[in-house]
């Protein structure tokens, strides 16, 4: 919330006289919103489980991207990228074993 307040007075201090398209503010909101939820179910995964475990998996957002480019861009994988991915889920499904 307190981020929130200060992009918004930060925008309005300095967004006088500018024009924005709607479609950059609606991305924006858009971006501020999922961004919100995604601190929010952060912050619910470490209040149910370890921190030992939620934070090597939140770690794993980078390979989140490149599973999305792959998709939606259409992006090649070379070999190192397929094995640097499965090397950190073996990280972490090794760090989550008791």
């Amino acid at each position: 919330l307190t981020s929130f307040l200060l992009a918004t007075t930060v925008f309005l201090y300095h967004g006088r006289g500018i024009r924005f398209s709607s479609r950059a503010v609606y991305t924006a909101l858009l971006a501020g919103l999922f961004s919100g939820s995604g601190y929010i179910f952060f912050v619910k995964a470490l209040e149910s489980g370890k921190a030992s475990i939620v934070i090597p998996l939140t770690a794993l957002y980078p390979a989140i991207t490149v599973v999305l480019a792959l998709l939606v861009l259409g992006e090649k994988l070379s070999i190192y990228h397929i094995i640097g991915i499965l090397m950190a889920i073996g990280a972490v499904i090794l760090l989550s074993m008791k």
